[in-house]
Formats: C-alpha cells, structure tokens, sequence
C-alpha cells in the first residue's frame, strides 16, 4: 500500500472517556493500546483521582479531570482536544484493541473498524464503527447519544483492526439504557433519532414505541436500505410480543429482507418460526445453506449483524439432513 506509515513509526493518540466505573476494564483498554499508539488520552468525569492514581506510572497515559453535561460528542470533542498526535484512536474503557493498527495510509482521513462483541459459543455481535481518522478540527463528533463522526467529503475506508466490546451486565443494562433514552429523547437535531429510539424502545420491551419510530424509519428518505432492514427486523419482534403472532412477524420480516436481502439475522428469525411452524426439513436445509453461505462470506451489508460459527450452521445442516435419512 502506498504512502503507509508503519504503526511504530506513527503518531496516534487514543482517546477514552470513562467514568472510573470498572479500573481493570480501563486498564484492559489502555495496555491494548499501547504498542500502536504513542500516547494515550484519558478524560475522566468521575473517580479523576482513583484513575490518576492507577495510571501514575505510565508517562504515556495523560489523565484529565471532565465534567460531565450528558452529551458523549461534547465529551469526546474535549478528550480530542487534548490529544496531540496526527491520528485519533477513539477505544471505550470497557473495550480491548485486539488486533494492533499496522499501517495508516495518508490517501484516507477515516478508517472504519470492526467492532466484534461475542455473544454466546456460536454467534458473534459484528458491525463497523469510525475509530481512527486524522486529528483535524473539522472531524468531530456530534450526537448527544450514540454519538458519530459524518463522513462527509472525506476519503474513507474500513479496516481489519479489530475492536472487542464486553457485554454490559444484565445489572447495569436496563439503567444504561434508560439514561441513553432519556438523552435521545432531548436530542431533536440528532438526524438518526428515530432510529436510536426504535433500537432502544425495542431493548426495553417498548414494543409500541419501537413500531412507531420504525415506521417513521421506513417512510424516511434520510435512511438507506441496510438501515431500514435492521429497523424492520427489531420491528418484526416488536410486532410479535406486541400482537402475539406469527404471522405480523414473518410479515416485517419480509419487509426486512426485501430491503436488504443479504442479511443473517431476519432469516434466522424466519427459520425460527418455520421451525416452529414444522416446515419440512428440505425447506430448513435450503434456508440454512443460504444462512451458510451468506455468513462464511461475510455478505450482510446490515450496520449490525449477528454472525454464527462455521460449526453451529454445518451442524444445523448435518442434522436436518440426517433426519431426512
């Protein structure tokens, strides 16, 4: 690739806001960064002393005190800030860079990586996130909540470095997601609102309220076809537990499709309820082979997606063809 910059030989500063909450994830996300970045910019809106005092050793890790105002741009923003080197390396204090960041080509100003976040043994969490572009004032974030760089006019690419996110403890879930709800709901200008509001009813159990901010999803031109597809997908088992039916759901799951047909997760749900409908096992084995082969290609072009091991699906397989023995 040319005009690369070997990752030792370049400036990036990563960039973590943390409220102090967990210090041995926090410590986790700096030591994976600190091959690939040259220095290390830590904001802290709670517990500033406590994280001070663990970082106290390492020159490379700066600590700065913030107030928090409920806006995760705003906080970012001011983190940026502080970062002096040619590259932002954004990472959160509950996550792990997993593979290091080897090359930066200077033709792009945005690199998109691969947030990975497991599940369970078989299915994996999947999606693209900006993590890493030039530390210039004009790419900031915006967005109270589930805050986002625009792409804009800037060249931009995705990459293979590799984010690990952990899971949020069923213990903490439900408030985070409250707070992140109660955020989004004062965040008129955010251009994805609704989309962010259909996710976060449909995690609540609000089945209502995420139909209603999915159709508004849906009837929008401000959506491309791969964001109303996961929007129709969480309507679809909204649409379930609202009207207890079969039936309403395979009905937005179709929708779902029809907007991107690639996809895993609403085709999973579809078998699901052929396999609870006791649809023959020639129907399920050709589902499934489509499952398989859009899952080992990585095909779904969906802004989530869930993926399954090569093992689970050829099992599956096995299984239903066995039965057809």
């Amino acid at each position: 690739m040319t005009n690369s910059a070997l990752y030792n030989d370049c400036n990036i500063s990563a960039c973590i806001i943390t409220d102090g909450a967990d210090l041995d994830k926090l410590f986790k996300a700096v030591r994976s960064c600190f091959s690939s970045c040259s220095e290390i910019v830590i904001c802290a809106n709670q517990k500033f002393d406590e994280v001070k005092f663990t970082f106290r050793n390492y020159s490379k890790v700066k600590v700065f005190p913030q107030t928090w105002h409920k806006d995760f741009s705003k906080a970012r923003n001011e983190c940026i800030d502080k970062c002096k080197g040619d590259w932002i390396f954004i990472i959160d204090s509950d996550e792990e860079l997993e593979t290091p960041i080897k090359f930066l080509n200077e033709d792009y100003d945005i690199y998109l990586c691969q947030m990975v976040s497991d599940l369970d043994e078989n299915q994996k969490a999947f999606h693209y996130e900006v993590r890493i572009f030039k530390n210039i004032p004009e790419i900031r974030y915006s967005g109270k909540i589930h805050e986002q760089v625009q792409l804009g006019n800037y060249e931009f690419t995705r990459c293979n470095v590799e984010i690990k996110q952990y899971r949020i403890p069923a213990s903490e879930l439900v408030s985070k997601i409250k707070r992140n709800a109660e955020i989004l709901e004062s965040d008129i200008d955010n251009p994805n609102r609704d989309y962010f509001l259909c996710q976060l009813h449909f995690e609540l159990g609000n089945s209502h309220k995420a139909i209603e901010c999915g159709e508004k999803v849906i009837h929008s031109d401000n959506y491309n076809n791969q964001t109303k597809a996961l929007v129709s997908y969480w309507m679809a088992c909204a649409s379930q537990r609202f009207y207890n039916s079969n039936d309403v759901c395979k009905q937005m799951l179709m929708v779902s499709l029809a907007f991107e047909p690639l996809q895993l997760i609403a085709r999973k749900k579809m078998i699901e309820i052929l396999e609870e409908e006791k649809a023959s096992n020639e129907m399920l084995i050709e589902q499934y082979k489509t499952l398989q082969n859009i899952n080992d290609n990585k095909l779904s072009r969906l802004p989530m997606e869930v993926y399954f091991s090569e093992n689970f699906l050829q099992n599956k397989i096995e299984n239903l063809q066995w039965q057809q023995q």
